[in-house]
């Protein structure tokens, strides 16, 4: 995750420019205790993390399962990506993300809503190790960090 830092300006570096700042597709994190007491739901996810009244906010209640009210502890792990992305999207149209956690049909799913964001406009990173990885993007850069 050390690259991500550098992709949203956390940390900087000589040998790297950046030229904007690009936002980070986080994974959702809730203590236990705060999700049983008061769990976060879809709409206050929304409203924390993204920007209100935005297009990318609503279009991710045309995925099934998703609901303003749905608590978001209580959905799988493709899905709490998808609420990421289509947040992060909301506020940034440049974004990094990874497919940590996701199973092969959700990261193809993913890829498409992605895409769909990119031909709107949009640009985003994948960060990904697995040798796949060229086929799933339109443009590939192998980047190697020496110590």
């Amino acid at each position: 995750m050390e690259l991500v830092k550098y992709f949203t300006l956390e940390y900087s570096s000589s040998n790297l420019k950046v030229y904007q700042k690009i936002a980070f597709a986080d994974h959702f994190k809730e203590s236990r205790i705060k999700s049983m007491f008061s769990p976060l739901t879809v709409r206050k996810h929304q409203q924390t993390y993204g920007i209100e009244g935005s297009q990318e906010l609503e279009r991710i209640y045309e995925i099934e399962q998703i609901k303003p009210k749905t608590k978001v502890i209580t959905l799988p792990g493709n899905h709490r990506k998808w609420l990421s992305i289509f947040t992060t999207f909301s506020k940034s149209r440049n974004i990094v993300f990874d497919l940590v956690g996701q199973d092969p049909i959700g990261s193809q799913k993913t890829l498409k809503y992605v895409r769909n964001f990119v031909r709107h406009g949009g640009s985003a990173i994948l960060l990904d190790n697995f040798e796949d990885s060229e086929s799933k993007c339109d443009r590939f850069y192998r980047i190697k960090i020496e110590e």
